[in-house]
């Protein structure tokens, strides 16, 4: 398919691809809602004004999902971001994230290069006035943290810290980072400190991390993971009685997080895949683990009729092993059983849930409830995740980590998809997540449905102008109807061009999931595999019932049709018979027609059309042709 890439033109307008000074570029930015309080980091809906006073032990592995830390634990750190899309290979599910971005989605600051205080995270206050003289000498706080992962590199002048209230009240600074190459961008770094001042044994101690960077954005990103403060313990203490997931569950359909019933049924199991994930044993010694799948699906049938399927899916055997201080990667060896879903489902709730049995919290085992208790290690053995199975294909899990945007003006990329199954079926609109990034009201974007990267005749389905949706909250898709439904069959393209104008348009990118790989970039007419950025991009095809012979068909081959006079001015003939014929502006908008048919051409005419470039789309017998049609006065 790509072994000759050529221009395609996204537009009919034959200025709209013209050559670039420089290489298309994706830019990664944070995203901003337009409401107050739901952003990036929404708060807690939990969050308590109440005094939380704590004893030891304090553990938190940021496993429950957030985005704002647990107010039982943390008393401030509300623009802190608990999610579990940009730490790279995290002991544990879920990091706390920290960079530029308040909760509401809004920078520090917007005097761009300001460094400064940025995020923080604070404990409620710890009683530790009790402990005795013995155990302040073994009391430790210990923490993974990690540069970048998936966001943006720390600068050598960039830092984070921790610091301790000692008895006055005053903030002690005892442990710091700095930014810079020096640190693996893809390592979570583990440090243990002693609290080894008596003035931090005190009824109301705390600690705080806070990181020091750019305040203007998503920018110096840092995660931090597994705090663990407890008595009892040594300079070497670095091992903990935890086997954890520490990464949620691959999707079970091949390539996409959520797909069309009726793809999914016709493709079998060939559009199934192994459900995969990842644990890690916190503990130095082996331990024996059996590991289960269990998906529920709650099917609505074509009568309406709801019904309920559980399937278990089991692991392969040489997973149920944990070795000491590693991590594992687990596959399913069986697929969905697809037998036991009912004969006629239309749409499917899907829940695979993902479950440990790692022996954590066993007395028998390594857990010594003297020490641990009551820190439940079971909370991260769990995993579930969520999908849609209806009529749209998406790579993305529908929450964006961030937005990408193409940085020039006139930037086009492609986004593949691959259609599970052989059968055609019919696209009638896209959904997208555009988030609230450099938007105005009445913003504008050009959107194509592609058959290839290629300039052949019929490699362009569909060309329209989309008015970018504003949305009030995160994660809210809308839905673009095209202007006329599109037949397409096994693999297909959905194109866009940034305007010429200086309005970011982004789209929702998904960090958990990554379909890169299937987006391509177009430079002086050559397209390029996206080299800039991975994720999976919020953009979704959704299929239904067409309207007319153009909105099924099945692509073949074309033919070439010629159309003339051109310019016309209130009719034009088409040198062929044909089937349907359809007139459209650049904007997507039919113009109403009427035909007069022949043995050897066809009469198009119509009304009511300004003097202008014009879309002229022709079936004949499943062969579809897109031509160009001035209108004149």
């Amino acid at each position: 398919m790509f072994s000759k890439p050529r221009i395609i033109y996204i537009s009919l307008v034959l200025t709209l691809l013209a050559s670039h000074s420089a290489l298309a570029q994706f830019e990664i930015l944070p995203i901003i809602s337009q409401k107050e309080t739901p952003g990036k980091k929404k708060p807690n809906s939990n969050s308590r004004n109440e005094e939380i006073l704590l004893t030891l032990p304090f553990w938190d592995d940021f496993s429950t999902p957030g985005p704002a830390p647990d107010t039982a634990l943390w008393a401030g750190g509300e623009n802190v971001w608990v999610n579990y899309g940009m730490g790279i290979d995290p002991p544990t599910l879920g990091v706390a994230t920290f960079d530029g971005i308040r909760a509401n989605g809004q920078p520090y600051s917007n005097e761009q290069f300001t460094n400064g205080r940025a995020d923080s995270l604070m404990s409620h206050p710890i009683d530790l006035s009790l402990l005795t003289t013995a155990e302040r000498q073994t009391t430790f706080i210990s923490f993974f943290f990690q540069a970048k992962g998936h966001g943006e590199i720390p600068d050598p002048n960039d830092s984070i810290r921790l610091e301790f209230k000692d008895n006055n009240g005053d903030w002690r600074g005892v442990w710091s980072a700095v930014g810079g190459p020096h640190l693996d961008p893809k390592v979570f770094y583990q440090v243990i400190l002693p609290l080894n001042q008596a003035s931090y044994f005190h009824s109301e101690f705390q600690f705080v991390f806070r990181n020091f960077g750019r305040v203007t954005g998503p920018y110096d990103a840092w995660n931090i993971d597994y705090v663990y403060l407890n008595k009892s313990r040594s300079i070497n203490d670095t091992a903990y009685p935890d086997r954890a997931l520490s990464m949620p569950g691959s999707s079970p359909f091949k390539n996409y997080w959520s797909v069309p019933m009726t793809h999914i049924l016709e493709a079998g199991n060939s559009g199934l895949d192994f459900i995969k994930a990842q644990a890690y044993n916190m503990d130095d010694i082996l331990q024996v683990s059996n590991f289960t799948v269990l998906a529920n699906l709650d099917i609505i049938n074509s009568d309406s009729s709801a019904v309920q399927v559980e399937d278990v899916v089991e692991f392969e055997k040489p997973s149920s092993f944990l070795t000491g201080n590693a991590r594992i990667n687990l596959a399913t060896d069986n697929l969905l059983d697809l037998s036991l879903w009912p004969a006629d489902p239309i749409s499917a709730e899907l829940s695979v849930n993902l479950f440990i049995n790692s022996g954590d919290n066993d007395e028998d085992d390594d857990y010594d409830p003297e020490v641990f208790s009551p820190i439940d290690f079971r909370v991260n053995d769990t995993i579930t995740t969520h999908h849609e199975i209806k009529d749209y294909y998406a790579y993305d899990d529908g929450t964006a980590e961030f937005g990408a945007s193409l940085t020039l003006a006139g930037d086009i990329f492609a986004y593949r998809f691959e259609m599970l199954g052989d059968e055609p079926d019919t696209i009638v609109s896209v959904d997208i997540y555009f988030p609230t990034i450099g938007l105005n009201p009445g913003s504008s974007i050009e959107m194509s449905i592609l058959r290839d990267l290629d300039d052949a005749p019929g490699s362009q389905l569909l060309s329209q102008v989309i008015q970018v949706n504003i949305p009030e909250e995160l994660n809210v898709f809308h839905t673009y109807p095209l202007s006329f439904p599109i037949g397409v069959q096994g693999e297909f393209y959905i194109g866009f061009k940034h305007p010429a104008t200086d309005v970011r348009i982004s789209f929702g990118l998904d960090k958990n999931n990554d379909s890169s790989d299937e987006v391509f970039v177009n430079f002086n007419g050559n397209w390029t595999l996206n080299d800039q950025f991975k994720g999976s991009l919020m953009i979704r095809p959704r299929f239904g019932e067409g309207a007319g012979p153009i909105s099924s068909i099945p692509l073949q081959e074309v033919i070439d049709f010629n159309i003339y006079p051109n310019p016309a001015k209130a009719h034009f003939t088409i040198d062929q018979a044909v089937d349907d014929v359809q007139l459209l502006d650049l904007q997507g908008k039919v113009i109403p027609t009427r035909m007069e048919g022949g043995l050897n051409q066809t009469k198009v005419f119509f009304d009511n059309a300004k003097p202008g470039l014009y879309l002229v789309r022709i079936l004949k017998s499943n062969q579809l042709q897109t031509k160009k049609l001035l209108i004149s006065h």
